[in-house]
């Protein structure tokens, strides 16, 4: 279905239990997408740049959401995680401008590089306590959002994003707006767009 222009819904039999990489990218009018519970593996891509795609619910059984499988979905709003979700890859859901609500699943231990990079329209996230990972960029140009954290390995302070030790500030949201900013004594290291977005 690879760059199928036209195709605005599809509805998926129950049985699939695989979509390849690419599957539905740059399917620029498709709008819903029925997904069986039977998947269990969506490829990398697999609904790149499906502008007119608005709300989607994924798979019960699925574990990762992998490389860029929204990316560029400027129209998505919404999305369902289910509760196996371990993973969300490397921008996975970059460019995602118009993604407002969206809830983290309490099995998610990994958050990929640039996975939410110019989801600008997020308000809010809460980091779930199983997370252990937050690789670089995750939430670079979310210029909206404040994170909510208080886990094993992440604390959020006055929408600033660090491991729990605060040895690395992770994230420092723009929408803080502030004219100084006094980096803890404890913190050593700061990641990688930490403060992409602040003017």
């Amino acid at each position: 279905f690879f760059v199928c222009c036209s195709l605005e819904k599809i509805q998926i039999a129950e049985g699939l239990r695989e979509i390849a990489p690419w599957a539905f990218k740059r399917c620029t009018s498709m709008e819903r997408i029925q997904l069986p519970d039977t998947i269990i593996k969506i490829g990398e891509g697999a609904f790149e740049s499906c502008e007119k795609l608005q709300s989607i619910v994924l798979p019960k059984n699925l574990k990762v959401i992998a490389d860029e499988t929204f990316g560029n979905c400027s129209s998505l709003q919404t999305i369902e995680m289910p509760n196996q979700v371990k993973a969300i890859e490397d921008g996975a859901f970059d460019n995602c401008i118009s993604l407002k609500d969206i809830d983290l699943p309490e099995s998610l231990k990994t958050i990929g590089k640039e996975t939410f990079h110019n989801c600008i329209s997020i308000e809010e996230i809460q980091l779930p306590k199983a997370l252990q990972n937050i690789r670089e960029g995750a939430f670079c140009g979310c210029n909206s959002l404040s994170v909510v954290a208080d886990t094993p390995n992440f604390k959020a302070l006055d929408n600033v994003l660090y491991t729990s030790d605060f040895n690395c500030l992770l994230f420092y949201s723009p929408k803080k707006r502030n004219s100084m900013f006094a980096v803890p004594i404890e913190t050593k290291v700061i990641g990688e767009r930490a403060f992409s977005g602040c003017k």
